[in-house]
């Protein structure tokens, strides 16, 4: 096959051309995203319960939901969380489960639990979850700085104009599916009546409700008969905006008044709605969402072009973009060319150094970008978007392309300084003598690779673009090294040959000879190791063992830490206070901290983004993010946070941390590594704050572990009917109801539409404390005369829960705690013991830590499957049983010297660097199989054992070095690199260095030592 091909040059020219071309319109079409398109196996379920309190959302509210959930089919946890006045419940399915049917099936029950719950009981936002409803970044729309002390009403305008227009123009982009929008403030009529005046003329609250409630009145269409024809006459009374309410009339004591000479009315923003600040200034904040096909590219450029064009048409408005997780597409993209440039130009180097020639460096070229293309046109062949994921895969499969090309190269070359005048003999012969050993290489690093998409859940089903990519990735360069490669080769050199008659001119520069110097340094090596071989396997052994520590020391996390820039700041007051109240205390820290951030916005109480299925803000929390030009100033503002709060507010809690990326987000653990979950069996399925905190003083006492949050709790009024009073004078408990209502600040009317909106009517009184109103507010009794409220309820001040957290077993209390991994055993084994003075209390164990050891002990399980192909595919190459057991015993020799960089360098264990591992691996193997092959073909020459290791080893010892020291030096830039993406890739580099400088010394040396002791025997060496 190699032969045919090699004698028909123009037509495998012209074959790779035209393929070449398909891959380049089909890289014009694949979709660029940031993740490829799968399903998210959760579903949501956000409730609203305006006025209840937390206690009532999970007695009335969420409790029966997650009963009626619990039936779904391949449901596989519930998690719920009731605060007040809202509630969340999350549905995790098992990720075979088609979440379209799921997301039917929730609907469907949902539909049939509303009838049984409480009238007025507004239906639940029901959000399926999926990789592309992640926002690309976010736009903040806000008065400009000269602008922003403006009226209020402003905002109101600002927020009409973001919803109707820029959300609408953003959303005729051929690339955005949707924009998600919060921050807005609605118009809200506020009718202002004080109780005193009102007295005074005998009028109440009611008298004026009823008033409007008359005035607010349709019958609708009336068909009127004129002669022949027939007619609809529309009757209406309609209040439809502030001037007809305050036009309305109220006759009371024989006098007629206007309303709006009684009361107030003013147009205000609608109350318990969230805020949304960008640096000091109110904003409405948009998520763009891109359809799942759209090319980032375009997006990003038809967006900029908007912008620009926003900004010139509306110059009092400022347009920021925040949160732009594009950037991490884009450095992945500009790592691939990077890391194309860096590791062809090295290639190129050093082939350059050992073979001293100038037309084999060029075939290195031109391989590479001919490898990518193909695999592009693959990628739109099986449906793989451009991503995140995919594009690691291509950059991991980088490095190995160029092995490919290295390995067949060299070999050619080899056979052609033998003598061989014939260039076409050469490159058949060179070619054929390492493709089976190439596609063995192929196969082993897929092997490797390909098992990682059976991991569980969501972990698995990303895996799958990048194992498909490194797969694509190889194979194509497969291809090219055994087809093109050595036609390119012997076009190249047979031309030279036949203008000149003589071998290829090689460079003559003196620098250049200290590589000839390299195979006596390799014999010499090889001797020593030889004559001392106990000693060289004392030294493996002690570097196993050294590996082994670094394993137990190292750190392990899921992502690599990185130099903080920005950061997130979590808030609670834990106080009962208003969005308004909360957004003035941010603006003073803010005022504090803004001339030394780069972007700092505030997202304060509960925000209306229709697809955000994670627990919405409470009115006393809030989420700070800010983002700074260096780590130092991020660590201050966050110092300065910690003692303006200390000083100001000290109830307070809060926690920070760094804001998940897109990839992050996907991959992370919500979860604290060590949760107490603890319910009982009595009358309060709960224990109370007061005994959960001496639980938790216990375990403080017994293990020396505090909670690493404090148990969130709140202060609240209990006011209840006195029956015995009502019924002495008199007064009707819906009566006295509204007029409870009325006094503390809210009675809702009825609403009217103004253009695009309903504006809710509200009748509202002075604002008073709680014991004032007791006291001042009466109500009317049967003797003409009234009596103050107080006197009618009792009120009580009740410490309670201010969240409950409920799964399939019910509600229970937590306790969180931080604990290293080591510890998770000994910490159940303490809490166990402290529980038994709690014989009333169930306890059960969760938490990210037994997650993180499921994902490790599925990691095992698909190892072992990987070495177990590993082992199939290299005893079939081998045609042995025995020589595949040399690559298994260098494996973790190799692994232990990364681990020991990996540790040295102050790393941890993680996703990267064990996806490091498996790459450094793959590449190590792939030396050792063409090294253990090659000896084994001079065995069959009839050469001696020690003579064709060592022979081979000295044909073997240029291919080796070189392609370590391309994949070396094209991972060395990544050490230095300060941003996200470098430091992302840090720990797999590390990995990929320790384990090459390592594996390249066991290739060489070790690998002969193993196959001298397996294979002496000379019968074993003959059936080799």
């Amino acid at each position: 096959m190699i032969k045919f091909l090699v004698k028909r040059p123009v037509a495998v020219i012209m074959t790779f051309v035209a393929v070449v071309i398909l891959g380049y319109v089909a890289m014009r079409l694949i979709p660029v995203s940031l993740l490829p398109d799968i399903d998210i196996p959760e579903i949501t379920i956000q409730v609203s319960a305006p006025d209840k309190s937390a206690g009532e959302v999970e007695q009335n509210y969420i409790r029966p939901i997650r009963r009626q959930m619990l039936q779904l089919t391949h449901l596989d946890d519930i998690e719920t969380i009731a605060g007040n006045e809202q509630g969340t419940i999350k549905l995790k399915f098992r990720y075979n489960t088609n979440i379209n049917y799921a997301f039917v099936e929730v609907n469907e029950k949902m539909d049939g639990l509303m009838y049984n719950m409480p009238s007025g009981f507004e239906r639940p936002r029901i959000i399926k979850a999926s990789a592309t409803d992640i926002p690309v970044f976010y736009l903040n729309v806000s008065l400009k700085n000269q602008y922003a002390g403006e009226n209020k009403e402003r905002f109101m305008e600002i927020s009409e104009f973001s919803e109707q227009i820029i959300k609408k123009r953003i959303e005729q982009l051929n690339g955005v599916a949707m924009v998600d929008i919060s921050g807005l403030e609605y118009p809200e009529i506020n009718i202002n009546a004080s109780l005193d005046k009102l007295n005074a003329l005998g009028i109440d609250y009611h008298t004026i409700q009823s008033a409007l409630e008359e005035n607010n009145l349709s019958m609708g269409n009336i068909k009127v008969r004129n002669g022949m024809y027939v007619f609809n006459v529309k009757y209406s009374t309609l209040l439809k905006n502030r001037r007809d309410i305050e036009n309305t009339i109220i006759k009371a004591g024989g006098r007629i008044f206007l309303l709006k000479e009684l009361t107030d009315v003013t147009v205000k923003p609608k109350i318990g709605r969230g805020i949304f600040t960008s640096s000091k200034n109110q904003s409405v904040v948009m998520a763009v969402i891109k359809k799942s096909d759209t090319r980032i590219e375009d997006l990003k450029t038809e967006t900029q072009t908007l912008l620009a064009s926003l900004n010139e048409d509306y110059p009092r408005l400022n347009f920021e973009v925040a949160r732009n997780q594009t950037e991490l597409l884009d450095y992945s993209i500009s790592n691939l060319e990077s890391s194309l440039l860096i590791g062809s130009m090295l290639a190129i180097l050093i082939m350059l150094l050992f073979l001293k020639d100038l037309k084999s460096p060029l075939l290195i070229g031109i391989s590479i970008p001919v490898s990518l293309i193909i695999s592009l046109l693959f990628f739109f062949i099986f449906d793989i978007s451009i991503n995140i994921l995919s594009l690691s895969g291509l950059i991991l499969g980088v490095g190995m392309m160029i092995d490919n090309s290295i390995i067949v190269i060299d070999n050619i070359t080899q056979h052609y300084k033998k003598g061989k005048k014939d260039v076409i003999k050469a490159s058949v012969k060179g070619t054929r003598e390492v493709v089976k050993p190439l596609i063995s290489s192929v196969l082993t690093t897929c092997a490797v690779f390909i098992p990682l998409i059976f991991l569980s859940g969501i972990t698995g089903a990303l895996f799958y673009d990048q194992a498909m990519a490194v797969t694509i990735g190889l194979f194509s360069s497969l291809v090219v090294s055994i087809t093109l490669i050595p036609v390119l080769y012997a076009r190249l050199y047979n031309r030279q040959a036949e203008k000149k008659d003589k071998k290829p001119k090689r460079l003559n520069l003196k620098w250049l000879h200290a590589f000839n110097h390299i195979e006596n340094s390799y014999d010499k090596g090889y001797d020593r190791v030889f004559r001392n071989k106990g000693w060289f396997l004392s030294g493996t052994l002690l570097l196993l063992i050294t590996g082994c520590f670094a394993f137990i020391q190292l750190p392990k996390e899921r992502f690599p830490s990185s130099e903080q820039k920005e950061a997130i700041i979590n808030v609670n007051w834990n106080q009962n206070i208003s969005v308004g109240n909360n957004h003035m205390r941010l603006a003073s820290f803010v005022s504090m901290v803004d001339t030394i951030t780069s972007q700092i916005s505030c997202t304060i109480g509960p925000q209306s983004f229709m697809l955000e299925s994670g627990a919405n803000l409470s009115p006393e929390e809030a989420v700070i993010y800010f983002k700074t030009t260096s780590a130092e100033q991020c660590t201050n503002i966050i110092k300065t946070f910690e003692r303006w709060i200390e000083k100001h507010y000290p109830d307070a809690l809060f926690e920070y941390g760094k804001p998940e990326s897109i990839f992050e987000k996907l991959f992370a653990d919500n979860d604290a590594p060590f949760e107490l979950q603890l319910w009982t069996n009595g009358a309060e399925p709960v224990p109370s704050p007061g005994l959960l905190n001496n639980i938790a003083a216990s375990v403080y006492n017994k293990t020396g572990y505090k909670p690493s949050s404090d148990i969130p709790t709140q202060n609240y009024y209990e006011i209840s009917p006195r029956f015995d009073r009502i019924k002495l004078y008199d007064v009707s408990l819906n009566q006295l109801t509204s007029i409870l209502q009325k006094s503390f600040n809210k009675l809702n009317l009825f609403t009217i539409r103004q253009g695009q909106y309903e504006v809710p009517v509200i009748l509202t009184g002075e604002q008073k404390d709680i014991h004032s109103i007791l006291k001042t507010v009466r109500v009317p009794i049967s003797n003409a005369g009234s009596i103050p409220i107080g006197h009618l309820v009792d009120l009580k001040n009740i410490r309670g829960y201010k969240y409950f957290y409920g799964g399939k077993d019910g509600i229970y209390a937590s306790l969180n705690y931080n604990i290293p991994d080591n510890l998770l055993e000994q910490m159940q084994k303490d809490i166990s013991e402290v529980m038994k003075s709690y014989p009333d209390i169930h306890v059960k164990y969760s938490g990210g830590l037994f997650s993180n050891r499921k994902i490790f002990t599925e990691l095992m399980i698909i190892l072992s499957i990987s070495l177990l192909l590993l082992y199939f595919i290299l005893a079939a190459q081998f045609n042995s049983i025995v020589q595949p057991l040399i690559l298994f015993i260098e494996i973790p020799i190799d692994i232990a010297g990364a681990l020991l960089v990996l540790w040295l360098s102050g790393n941890s264990l993680n996703i990267m660097s064990m996806i490091g591992l498996v790459v450094m691996t793959g590449i190590i193997i792939n030396d050792s199989i063409l090294k253990i092959d090659t000896i084994n073909r001079l065995l069959r020459k009839g050469h001696p054992i020690l003579e064709a290791i060592q022979k081979g080893g000295r044909r073997r010892l240029k291919p080796i070095i070189m392609t370590s020291a391309t994949t070396i030096l094209a991972m060395i830039p990544f050490l230095w690199g300060s941003d996200f993406g470098s430091r992302l890739q840090q720990p797999l580099a590390y990995t990929i260095i320790g384990g090459m400088a390592i594996g390249t010394f066991v290739s060489l040396y070790f690998i002969p030592l193993a196959y001298y002791y397996l294979m002496r025997n000379k019968k074993q060496a003959k059936r080799a």
